[in-house]
Formats: structure tokens, C-alpha cells, sequence
């Protein structure tokens, strides 16, 4: 079984649409996990009116926080993710389920995704499809084996934009095996309002990530040379 976690905050108008994409996938053995990070508006309400998703309601913690919830609360030994204003493509989830299931060393796979310029409207069929397709790494298009979690940790909480890209900038220092795949498989609606649209904090965040990267690897370093000195 897949466990598909929604962070949602604020996304009444959205839910609905991006849920929809994920049961028109062909794929059906899904557990579909809404976390309602301390919404003011109907995001909760939206969440229950599909009988086979379940809805957890929380305190503000923040996209970070509510990934963790929702993977603390899976049950599925492999777990995808779908921000609540994004929408999986037709197909997303077989294209990405083969990847996993061809190469058992590959602990997550993802593709690209194109962009959805949305300002103001509530769904992609009123919104600009942008020409653009990004190819970096992006949750929502992406597919994980359970335990890779064990080995890189779960979301830093501390942030508010960029915890997606701290974490796989900790699975590459790890090491962990996964694949990037050309398919695009993932509609990613950039609209006003949503946190990744808060260009300067974004960018403040990276640049504090990159910094802990360094210094990670660094530490790395030392701990490298001090058992190679140990080992003589």
C-alpha cells in the first residue's frame, strides 16, 4: 500500500481538485492522508467529504510539521507526498511505482514536474500553463520507500520554505541511492499567497542550509580522518 501525505493549510478551493488527481490514478491501493496544519478556513471540512481520506487536524507546525504527522500516522511501507494546491498527473503514481519496484537499491525516485501559473483562479483549468518544466528535486513528484526516513530523519520544523530541500540535501550527503526520472509527472501551481512564493525567505533559508551543509560535511571529514588515524 501507498501512503499519500497532504500537508494542507488554508487550500479549501484546492483540496478537492488535488485529491481528485490522486484517485484517478490507476493505482488504487492508497491510503490518503490529510494533515490540517491549524487551518482557518474549510480545508478540514473539504478533507471529510471524501469517505475514504482521512483527516488529521493540528496546531500550526508549518508544512515540516504536517509531512511529519502524516508519516508518523502512514501505514504504508511506501509513502508519496502532494502539496494540497498541486495536482498529480494521469499516471504519476505507476510511472513512479515501476522506478522504485526495477531497482529494489533506489530508496526514492522522482520526475519533473511543469508549472501552473495560478494568481488568483481556483483551478488549473482557469490557470496559465507555463512552458516551463522544473527538474529538481519537488515532493510532490516524488515516491518513497518507508525506510529511507530511518536513515535521512524526518522534516527540520525549524523551516518554513525550504525543508524539502534541507532534507535532500541530507539524503545526497547520506549517500542515499535514488533516481531522477524525465517523465513529468506532477502539475506545480505557483500562486500568490503560497509559501514558496515568499521569494526573500526562501532565500534566506537556503543560504542557513548551505551553510549546515558545509559544516556537515566538514564534521564528516573529521570523523573520516580521525578513523583513518584510529585504524594506523
Amino acid at each position: 500500500m501507498i501512503s499519500v501525505v497532504i500537508p494542507a493549510y488554508n487550500v479549501a478551493r484546492y483540496l478537492s481538485e488535488a485529491i481528485g488527481s490522486i484517485q484517478q490514478q490507476a493505482y488504487h491501493q492508497l491510503e490518503v492522508i490529510v494533515v490540517d496544519d491549524g487551518s482557518t478556513d474549510d480545508t478540514a471540512a473539504v478533507a471529510r467529504q471524501f469517505a475514504d481520506v482521512s483527516c488529521i487536524e493540528q496546531e500550526n507546525r508549518g508544512a515540516a510539521g504536517a509531512r511529519n504527522t502524516g508519516i508518523d500516522a502512514a501505514s504504508g511501507e511506501v509513502i508519496a507526498f502532494l502539496d494540497a494546491d498541486d495536482i498529480w498527473l494521469p499516471g504519476h503514481l505507476a510511472t513512479l511505482l515501476k522506478a522504485l519496484q526495477d531497482d529494489p537499491a533506489n530508496l526514492f525516485v522522482w520526475g519533473a514536474a511543469k508549472v501552473v501559473e495560478t494568481p488568483s483562479s481556483t483551478s488549473t483549468e482557469d490557470a496559465s500553463v507555463s512552458a516551463k518544466v522544473m527538474r529538481g528535486f519537488l515532493l510532490g513528484a516524488g515516491l518513497f520507500r518507508r525506510e529511507v526516513f530511518e536513515h535521512v530523519g524526518l522534516f527540520d520544523e525549524r523551516l518554513r520554505t525550504s525543508d524539502d530541500f534541507d532534507w535532500f540535501a541530507r539524503a545526497r550527503q547520506l549517500g542515499i541511492r535514488s533516481q531522477c526520472l524525465p517523465d513529468t509527472v506532477l502539475a506545480y501551481r505557483k500562486r500568490q499567497g503560497s509559501l514558496t512564493s515568499n521569494a526573500a525567505q526562501m532565500h534566506a533559508e537556503r543560504l542557513q542550509l548551505m551553510r549546515r551543509s558545509v559544516e556537515r560535511q566538514r564534521a564528516l571529514k573529521m570523523k573520516n580522518s580521525d578513523q583513518s588515524k584510529a585504524a594506523e
